[in-house]
């Protein structure tokens, strides 16, 4: 059995993810990206097949998703209100495992739009 690995940076104040959690890849099972000033992740996020929980909640400045997200193959909870996400990527559809999804785009001025919900 691999070992599991937890990583909460939310709230802090770095702007990009650092390479050493995409080297863990193996053993991240959990990634608590909330608050953070993200624009985007970065496309060797696909390679994180191990992540069950991704919260990305309430990255204020994050404009989207790419596709990668659809490699994921073991996602069961994606986390995204308060960003300024419009929409998932079409890769969603490949995350099987999906058991929550929370999409609330941030609208300008404070508070939340509707958004997608599973």
């Amino acid at each position: 059995m691999k070992p599991k690995l937890d990583i909460s940076v939310g709230g802090s104040e770095i702007r990009e993810l650092p390479s050493s959690i995409i080297q863990r890849q193996g053993w991240l099972t959990e990634l608590d990206l909330s608050y953070l000033n993200f624009v985007a992740l970065p496309s060797s996020f696909g390679k994180l097949k191990n992540l069950v929980t991704l919260n990305i909640g309430d990255c204020s400045m994050l404009e989207s998703l790419s596709e990668e997200i659809g490699d994921l193959e073991n996602l069961e909870w994606l986390e995204a209100r308060g960003t300024l996400i419009s929409q998932p990527p079409s890769s969603i559809i490949r995350l099987n495992k999906l058991k929550l999804l929370s999409f609330a785009k941030k609208k300008t001025g404070g508070g939340l739009v509707d958004g997608v919900f599973l």
